[in-house]
C-alpha cells in the first residue's frame, strides 16, 4: 500500500546505490539467493521514453559473474 504521492528508493536510504562491491559481500558471506531489485522509478524516473539502465546492467554483471547459481 502506498502512504504517499510519492516512493521510496530502499536501495538509496541503505547506501546501497553507491556500493557496487555489496553483492561480492554478500556473496562472500555465503548468500547463494538473493532477491535483486530492477526499479523502474530508477530506470525512468521522470520519462517512460527515456530509460538509463547503466546502474542496473553493472550490478547485474556483478551478479551474472558470481554464477552459475541462481541469484
Amino acid at each position: 500500500m502506498r502512504l504517499t504521492s510519492g516512493y521510496r528508493n530502499q536501495v538509496a536510504e541503505t547506501g546501497h546505490d553507491v556500493r557496487p562491491d555489496d553483492i561480492e559481500r554478500a556473496h562472500a558471506l555465503g548468500l547463494r539467493t538473493l532477491r535483486y531489485p530492477a526499479l523502474w522509478e530508477t530506470i525512468s524516473p521522470d520519462d517512460p521514453e527515456t530509460c538509463d539502465w547503466h546502474w542496473h546492467d553493472d550490478r547485474f554483471e556483478r551478479l551474472r559473474r558470481l554464477g552459475p547459481l541462481p541469484w
